[in-house]
């Protein structure tokens, strides 16, 4: 068996625990609890789609927009930068659950996606067309 053989199967277990441990994780958050920044994201979302800041609404305005959507978990007062808010306006016709497993499920495949772009610049994956950088290159089929 050679080496690249090896490496192959090295990063196949460690893809197939990191999967499992993120099923894992989702199904235990999911299950038992929720995010408090994502909800806060979801409700400035909501603020952003009626026109309001999230950025000037008093703790009251929090725990009234809290309970109006059902959110018994969040952080407050609203510190992010807007693009959450953004994301969350983007999640909020998928209602509030919906948008949890979304956002689980896309930080997990993220995660996974990560450890895929790790392991293929660990293994040489990435190729360049500077002469120097062929020269500093492991992969013997870089070099000149």
């Amino acid at each position: 068996m050679d080496d690249r053989h090896l490496v192959r199967i090295a990063i196949i277990i460690v893809l197939v625990l990191l999967l499992a441990t993120l099923g894992g994780w989702l199904f235990g958050f999911l299950y038992f609890g929720r995010s408090g920044r994502l909800a806060v994201y979801y409700m400035a979302g909501h603020l952003m789609a009626q026109g309001q800041s999230p950025y000037l609404v008093t703790q009251s305005a929090w725990e009234r927009l809290a309970a109006e959507l059902h959110i018994a978990h969040y952080t407050q007062p609203y510190r992010y930068p807007p693009y959450t808010a953004v994301i969350g306006r983007l999640l909020g016709p998928l209602g509030e659950r919906r948008a949890e497993v979304v956002w689980e499920i896309a930080g997990a495949l993220c995660f996974v996606a990560g450890a895929w772009l790790v392991g293929l610049a660990i293994r040489g994956g990435w190729r360049t067309s500077s002469p120097s950088a062929r020269r500093c290159s492991s992969d013997p089929s870089t070099t000149p």
